[in-house]
């Protein structure tokens, strides 16, 4: 099972990177949680991306041939420098936002509520 595991991590990581764009980064956190670092957006662009994000993930079984697959993604989003200017209060931004779409059901986006 760990090797359906790694090779569903492998081929996230592999499509997610070729939906980014070559000034994004895209960096795995831990587990199944990755950042990416989207670079000159606004907020528009950013809820696009991250719309083909979910669509990219949510194709069932398209990641590991021959195990049954269903994966979500739960993406929770943060502005800069509208809701801080230090890579770690954004990260911690990012993810309570993450919390809260998956509060609202998963395989979904939301940006951070909270003060600026």
């Amino acid at each position: 099972m760990e090797f359906v595991r790694a090779t569903l991590i492998i081929n996230v990581t592999t499509m997610l990177k070729q939906r980014l764009r070559k000034t994004d980064i895209l960096a795995r956190l831990g587990g199944d949680e990755f950042a990416a670092l989207l670079c000159q957006v606004d907020r528009k662009q950013t809820e696009i991306i991250a719309k083909q994000m979910i669509e990219i993930i949510s194709q069932k079984g398209r990641f590991t041939q021959g195990y049954p697959t269903n994966v979500t993604a739960s993406i929770g989003i943060t502005l800069f420098p509208t809701h801080s200017n230090e890579a770690q209060s954004l990260l911690a931004c990012a993810d309570q936002a993450m919390y809260l779409a998956k509060e609202k059901g998963r395989n979904g986006f939301c940006f951070y509520q909270g003060n600026p």
